[in-house]
């Protein structure tokens, strides 16, 4: 796998009325001591800890990953729960 970027960001699930869809919600933090390890040509190993700064229940991440000849564009996403 010729993986030039992998993306790792934390998801909470958030259900807004309407009349507080200008109330800005306060993100999570990255994710701590991100580690990546070659497997195999089609295989990484990811593993990391949660944000310092949760800011709330942690409920999914989203690892996302493309080739080195491609864009952002052509990602995959994948949830990791």
């Amino acid at each position: 796998m010729d993986v030039s970027t992998i993306l790792l960001y934390s998801k909470r699930s958030i259900i807004l009325p309407e009349t507080l869809q200008n109330v800005q919600i306060s993100v999570p933090g990255p994710p701590q001591y991100f580690g990546c390890s070659f497997v195999s040509e089609n295989e990484v190993r990811l593993k990391w800890l949660p944000p310092a700064y949760p800011n709330g229940k942690i409920q999914s991440y989203v690892v996302s990953y493309w080739r080195a000849t491609e864009t952002r564009a052509s990602a995959i996403d994948a949830q990791v729960r």
